[in-house]
């Protein structure tokens, strides 16, 4: 039942030398299990990223990553929140429109 209007921006000019770009990375109407194997891929590969950035940081440093460790967490949470959201969604025939906005920024390292 998705409305195929997802977009995902795959051009990407960045030969302008604009230092932010606004890139949507989503942008439709989903079943809500549609929704929930989208939006819980996204969230397990961000769980992903921060538990690797953890690990080369326990490797180096012998010590976990604070900030990773906390977001870990907090994705976590959103996960069940959301699953909760989504099931609600699904028992009731509802439909879920999901947009996401990604700004990057480019700029110089400071030396």
């Amino acid at each position: 039942m998705s409305n195929r209007n997802d977009q995902i921006t795959s051009e990407i000019e960045f030969s302008d030398h604009s230092s932010i770009k606004d890139l949507t990375l989503i942008k439709g109407t989903f079943t809500p299990s549609e929704a929930q194997e989208m939006l819980m891929s996204l969230i397990s590969s961000k769980i992903s990223f921060h538990n690797i950035k953890n690990l080369r940081s326990y490797e180096y440093n012998g010590s976990e990553e604070q900030e990773s460790k906390q977001r870990i967490g907090e994705l976590e949470k959103m996960r069940e929140k959301l699953l909760i959201h989504l099931k609600n969604a699904d028992k009731n025939g509802m439909s879920v429109k999901v947009e996401s906005q990604i700004k990057i920024e480019f700029f110089e390292n400071s030396k």
